[in-house]
């Protein structure tokens, strides 16, 4: 696991299922950080990618001893691309089912930024590809996720998700609806979804599970706008290639929701965290973040769910 120092990056690995973590405070060459997302691949090795502040690209560091050191090893976006200084980058993922010929692991790290170099806002998701275990990265273009220019698809934040058979299964927010697109082929071509949340005057912060026997799908949903607005944990499925009507769960945050990280003042209950995956059986896991110390507290607190009826969908990549 990763956590944000700014000055540094702190890594903690467990190999003893989570009982004690040795802690890594990755610091040496690192630039001020910001929004890390880590992945593992065995274990050994591990990807950390994260913004650099400076530059506004997404560095990858990579380690291959258990998480003791890591080493930049590429960036995801090449320096020249006017995306690498005009991005949000999302959670970065690995293939463990499904090998390049030659070894090593694919890898992919989820963002959005501008459609065109003159563009001011991140109107189009991208996905950064990797076959190589890090190393280079290609940046596929998803076409069909393309907004118009003064719509931006940052609303914390893009999501990919591999499925056991290799599929990628990609959402974002444009802050009133969810979508999502799914590609078969390494993020070389994208089929899009519609619209997947309903009822709602926004949806942010989506997340996804693919798994061997479709996808489950979490955000946050508001079904009125204004001040007195209340937020709730969404959830739907994907069964047979079409998306469900999503459930309404459980309420989180009353108010607005302030997704600008450390410079807001008040609406950060949600605090940028959401999350879904699937046990060994299929059945869904949430985490999620809410109101303290109740519904409209200025304070946050860590909530969860476990699905207990309905469809599994199946055991998650791992």
């Amino acid at each position: 696991m990763a956590s944000l120092n700014l000055g540094s990056v702190n890594v903690a690995t467990s190999t003893n299922n989570g009982t004690s973590f040795s802690q890594v405070p990755v610091q040496a060459g690192l630039p001020v950080d910001d929004r890390e997302w880590i992945a593992a691949f065995g274990s050994s090795t591990a990807l950390l990618t994260f913004h650099d502040i400076a530059t506004n690209d997404i560095d990858v560091l990579k380690s291959t001893n258990g998480g003791q050191s890591f080493t930049e090893v590429s960036q995801v976006i090449p320096p020249t691309d006017y995306k690498a200084g005009a991005n949000e980058l999302g959670n970065l993922v690995i293939d463990h089912d499904n090998l390049p010929p030659g070894g090593n692991f694919y890898a992919y790290q989820a963002f959005v930024a501008p459609s065109s170099s003159s563009g001011s806002n991140s109107n189009e998701a991208f996905l950064g590809v990797s076959a190589d275990g890090g190393s280079t990265w290609t940046d596929q273009p998803i076409p069909c996720s393309t907004a118009s220019p003064t719509t931006d698809l940052n609303h914390n934040f893009p999501n990919v998700s591999v499925a056991p058979n290799g599929t990628i299964y990609y959402a974002w927010s444009d802050d009133h609806s969810i979508y999502t697109a799914a590609s078969s082929d390494h993020g070389a071509t994208w089929t899009c979804s519609g619209a997947v949340s309903s009822n709602t005057a926004q949806a942010i912060f989506p997340w996804l599970a693919a798994t061997s026997s479709g996808v489950d799908l979490v955000y946050y949903g508001a079904p009125t706008s204004g001040s007195g607005q209340t937020w709730y944990v969404y959830f739907a499925q994907n069964l047979s290639g079409s998306w469900g009507t999503p459930a309404q769960l459980m309420p989180v945050h009353s108010g607005s929701v302030c997704e600008s990280g450390a410079s807001c003042t008040t609406g950060r209950q949600l605090f940028d965290d959401f999350g879904v995956d699937t046990d060994s059986s299929g059945w869904a896991h949430i985490a999620f973040s809410q109101d303290s110390p109740s519904l409209g507290g200025s304070g946050t607190s860590t909530g969860s769910a476990v699905q207990t009826a309905g469809t599994p969908v199946g055991p998650p990549n791992n």
